[in-house]
């Protein structure tokens, strides 16, 4: 159960902090509070996850532009939309309480106001909770005609399709639709021809009593089959809402009545259509962005790889600086060492000094560091100067003031690109949207902070062969081994989105040490080089990496050795990763929340042969997706299309 609360001051949030902690610390409640103002992100008593509603305001206030009356309620309605709580817990009477009362309700969320019943005990108020939770529906159908559906898809489909005869299964009224929208087609019903270049299933299986069946007649008939039908859409007559496999409309009222996976058959190629960032907007459900996100499919014998849609042309070759003044877990180094790898681009990491705990193969001649320069070398300027595009971390720039000179004067003129990874840009809208230039994330909830950028997954660092093939030591002694790696081990910091939930793992620890004994161990690491970080993720069989919702590189790393990865991975980051891999992407990972942590890790310790087959997975799911050979790709394509002024054409 998520559970959420809105305060828009200190106080209100102090009434509500003595049974957030309690919540807490029973570690069955997904827990989030909503913040206004800087007094209330800074309190401390409270331990759960906080995020500012000023994150969810669009377009972004100024950062000394206080959030109030109609804008607050706005951000908060946007955070409702985007968030998905199952209830929200209020403190004293909100003007939010009443402006929100409608969308909450559309939604589904029950509500509990402190103090409203006479339990005290945190048992007796979650069973309260929980009973709310179960009660409470959305009643809002959300319905949506399938004119309003298509309007964004009929460019698409002109593009698609060809002059000519085209074979149509769809409802008489889209019939009429598509004859008046794409006229140079010849529409035909029913099969007069013995076959067809093409043929289109436009919404039949949304409409059919049993979906997908006619589609193998279509596919027997025509050369070039398409189908296009909405990500669980509530279409006003249809029998059905879809989803494909774990992919959903993250803002969807209802839940799917059905996998269209399994009715596409064998062959299928299904890519999304109109997708969109996870930012809520201002419009309504289920489709708050404005967006309608449709499944497309094609079927071919040769499935297409993730990553050729991102490989340049043939012959093509780049000149890239990465550039990070702090140097953020040696990224610019990594990056840098995998197009000189992999690529025939070549590529520069400039920054200040080495990592502490991450640095260059000896000798790379492709790594400069500036502390102590007052003015770039000669061989720097000249490579700064021959550059076709300048890739900068976090929130540095050419200007940033910890850069020793200026690299304004190199960058002028050249194609410019952001690689927004986590905390350094968190909520530092409007300052870091970077108009005109492209912005890239991993982090789907900066997507939604800066919708002008686009999702870029990224990758661990390269890992030897052979030190990827080495098995757990509990292949030797039998016992089972968690790797727990805090970023931030201060216990205040676990009300930051970037915590790892260290409280959640050792109450898990603590409950099967109790119960297995000596079969199984838990190990902390954190502020190791990164060589000792990988001798205890080769010992160690299980990597529990967070549950704030995405991926990082702890468990990414895990994964590439062949270990299994524990995580929560939110619908969010689910439909990002897809749209960017493939809905067809094996994840490995096992998606756990606090409430099953603890089973979870039970089953791991008591089936080895099953922890094995998921560690497998796991490393060939790196190989395939992950790896720097393949990450790279995406990176480069977005430089080249910077430096082709923002086309590929």
């Amino acid at each position: 159960m998520k559970l959420v609360t809105i305060t828009t001051g200190l106080e209100e949030l102090q009434e509500l902090v003595p049974l957030l902690r309690d919540l807490y610390f029973s570690g069955s409640v997904e827990l989030l509070s909503l913040v206004n103002t800087e007094a209330e992100a800074k309190l401390n008593a409270y331990l759960n996850i906080h995020r500012r509603l000023r994150e969810y305001a669009w377009p972004p206030p100024a950062s000394d532009e206080p959030l109030k009356d109609q804008k607050l309620l706005a951000a908060a309605r946007a955070a409702m939309m985007e968030e998905r709580p199952d209830l929200i817990l209020w403190g004293r009477k909100s003007f939010l309480q009443d402006g929100l009362k409608a969308l909450l309700r559309d939604q589904g969320i029950a509500e509990y106001v402190l103090g409203q019943s006479s339990e005290t005990s945190v048992k007796a108020i979650l069973s309260t909770l929980r009973t709310l939770d179960v009660q409470r529906k959305p009643v809002a159908p959300g319905l949506v005609t399938v004119d309003e559906f298509l309007t964004p898809h009929w460019r698409k489909l002109a593009q698609t399709l060809r002059e000519g005869p085209c074979l149509l299964h769809t409802t008489p009224h889209l019939e009429k639709q598509c004859r008046e929208k794409l006229p140079a087609i010849d529409w035909h019903t029913q099969p007069t021809l013995e076959r067809y270049p093409q043929g289109l299933s436009l919404l039949e299986s949304s409409f059919a009593e049993t979906p997908g069946l006619r589609l193998q007649e279509l596919r027997e008939k025509c050369d070039e089959t398409y189908s296009l039908e909405p990500v669980n859409s509530p279409i006003s007559g249809a029998r059905f809402n879809f989803c494909y496999h774990d992919y959903d409309n993250e803002f969807a009222l209802a839940k799917p009545d059905f996998d269209l996976k399994q009715a596409l058959g064998e062959g299928h190629h299904t890519v999304i259509w109109d997708a969109r960032s996870g930012q809520a907007g201002s419009h309504h459900l289920p489709h708050p962005d404005g967006k309608y996100p449709a499944f497309f499919t094609t079927w071919s014998e040769r499935q297409p790889l993730w990553y050729e849609k991102y490989q340049l042309p043939e012959g093509e070759k780049l000149k890239i600086v990465f550039a990070d003044s702090q140097n953020v877990a040696g990224s610019v180094l990594h990056h840098a060492d995998a197009v000189n790898r992999f690529t025939s681009s070549v590529a520069w990491a400039v920054t200040d000094q080495p990592h502490p705990f991450i640095g260059p193969r000896e000798g790379d001649e492709h790594t400069h560091y500036l502390r102590g320069a007052k003015e770039p070398s000669p061989e720097l300027r000249r490579l700064l100067e021959s550059a076709d595009c300048f890739v900068f971390f976090e929130d540095d720039d050419e200007n940033s003031d910890h850069w020793p000179f200026s690299l304004a004067p190199f960058v002028e003129g050249k194609a410019v690109l952001h690689l927004y990874i986590g905390f350094r840009v968190h909520a530092k809208t409007p300052l870091m949207c970077r108009a005109g230039r492209t912005i890239l994330t991993p982090l789907p909830h900066l997507l939604k902070m800066y919708p002008e950028s686009h999702f870029y997954a990224g990758f661990p660092p390269r890992i030897p062969d052979s030190e990827v093939e080495s098995p757990p030591r509990s292949t030797e002694d039998g016992i089972c081994r968690f790797l727990h790696t805090p970023s931030l081990p201060h216990w205040t910091t676990s009300r930051y989105p970037y915590h790892k939930d260290t409280e959640a793992f050792l109450r898990v620890a603590r409950s099967l040490k109790a119960k297995y004994k000596d079969r199984v161990e838990f190990v902390q690491v954190a502020g190791w080089d990164h060589k000792g970080v990988l001798e205890a993720r080769k010992i160690c069989d299980v990597t529990f990496n967070q549950l704030r919702g995405f991926h990082g590189l702890s468990g990414d790393e895990a994964m590439a050795l062949g270990r299994v990865c524990v995580q929560y991975f939110d619908q969010l980051n689910t439909n990002r990763h897809r749209e960017y891999w493939g809905l067809g992407a094996d994840f490995p990972w096992l998606n756990s929340n606090a409430e099953s942590l603890e089973e979870t890790f039970c089953r791991l310790v008591e089936d080895p042969d099953w922890r094995s087959r998921v560690g497998e997975r796991s490393r060939h799911f790196m190989r395939k997706y992950f790896s720097p050979q393949k990450g790279i790709l995406p990176l480069l394509y977005h430089c080249y299309r910077a430096v082709r002024g923002g086309t590929t054409d």
